[in-house]
């Protein structure tokens, strides 16, 4: 437990060079001081046998015994603080997510704009041949996905290790941590999606983001408490039942 939390704190302390996000004054001053502590070095307990005589060895023993018992007390002090700040930053980290997605939501929207503009103008037969097929209009809108696609994987990544802070605790949602059906058609459109193996091609951009594009589904950061209302309020739509040839929607 100790070990998850140390690597989420080494996470949030990437928060600002993986994303650019400006973190609070105050918690960018945790992270430092949690680094500083797993810096310092422990006491010299080293002892020059060359020099030991009969009349010195027993001072030297117990000056030794000391040095072990203030070398002992000065590790568990620093575990201590450093501790005190991993959870001081867990704690600031969570207060810090409405902001750090406000702070995000720019870039991402852009890039969702550039992505879905880019695969509008893909061939429907999205494979190599069908890609040279297209031409060069094709390959650039192509690129310019797996550019756009990079960025929106990033903000996705992020909000799953939300999962790890305090606030945010809950059950793992892959399918609407960056978009937000509205309907049990859509949303059963994005878990296909997302648990079949696509083409190289749809691999490289992202096949639930493409999905998700070509369905006109709306992208959004959702927190995990978002996904999860989200998905309740799609569980609490009636359930389609098949009548012959025909789709009726029962409670």
């Amino acid at each position: 437990m100790i070990y998850e939390a140390e690597l989420t704190v080494q996470y949030i302390g990437r928060w600002s060079t993986d994303l650019g996000l400006k973190l609070p004054n105050s918690l960018t001053h945790k992270l430092t001081m949690h680094d500083e502590v797993g810096y310092l070095s422990d006491p010299d307990l080293s002892v020059d046998l060359e020099a030991l005589t009969m009349e010195n060895l027993e001072a030297t023993v117990d000056s030794l015994a000391g040095d072990l018992s203030a070398a002992a007390k000065h590790k568990e002090a620093a575990r201590r603080i450093r501790d005190g700040f991993t959870r001081g930053i867990l704690r600031e980290a969570s207060s810090a997510v409405p902001d750090m997605i406000e702070q995000l939501r720019p870039g991402f929207e852009k890039a969702v704009a550039d992505y879905v503009e880019a695969v509008s103008e893909l061939p429907s037969d999205l494979t190599s041949d069908g890609l040279v097929k297209a031409g060069p209009e094709a390959l650039a809108a192509f690129q310019a996905a797996q550019t756009a696609k990079a960025t929106i994987s990033a903000v996705d990544s992020w909000v799953a290790k939300l999962l790890e802070l305090p606030k945010y605790v809950g059950k793992p949602d892959p399918v609407l941590r960056v978009l937000k059906p509205t309907t049990r058609d859509e949303l059963s459109k994005l878990l296909t999606a997302h648990s079949k193996a696509g083409n190289a091609l749809e691999n490289q951009i992202g096949p639930l983001y493409f999905v998700a594009a070509k369905e006109g589904i709306e992208f959004t950061i959702n927190t995990p408490q978002e996904s999860e209302a989200i998905r309740a309020e799609i569980d609490a739509q009636p359930q389609p039942k098949r009548t012959g040839e025909r789709w009726v929607s029962v409670r």
